[in-house]
């Protein structure tokens, strides 16, 4: 409910980290948060570090997941449903963080390309202006 009520002053995607090295794309520490900045236009952070970095009272992550993905992990053997996955969610799973991997690097090539750290600043001050002017309808 929460989800469907809630404001948000910020959003961001969780996608997979720079690393490149083995096992890192199983790896919790190897996420990142991509995000809009007003100072550095679109930037990758480590998800924890950006967390941390937070002066917010609640933040929301919604997960990803594959239509019959179970994910929940056995609390008593502490292993989770992979092994128990088809060979199309294995494959749907492996397809989505690789397009996540090319929606990270287009968007953070795309914001060094296109100045997006100047454009961010200017478009915040011109939905000052539209609201202190009331010409935006809220």
């Amino acid at each position: 409910r929460s989800v469907e009520r809630g404001s948000y002053e910020h959003c961001g995607v969780v996608v997979p980290g720079l690393s490149d090295a083995p096992g890192a794309q199983h790896d919790p520490s190897n996420l990142c948060l991509l995000e809009a900045t007003s100072g550095n236009g679109i930037v990758c952070r480590p998800l924890l570090t950006r967390l941390e970095m937070s002066r917010s009272r609640s933040v929301m992550l919604l997960p990803l997941s594959c239509p019959g993905e179970h994910r929940q992990q056995d609390v008593i053997t502490g292993l989770d449903d992979e092994s128990e996955l088809s060979e199309k969610t294995k494959f749907l799973k492996k397809t989505m963080n690789d397009e996540l991997i090319k929606f990270r690097d287009k968007w953070l090539a795309d914001s060094q390309s296109q100045g997006y750290e100047n454009q961010h600043s200017y478009l915040s001050i011109m939905g000052a202006f539209l609201y202190l002017t009331n010409l935006y309808p809220t």
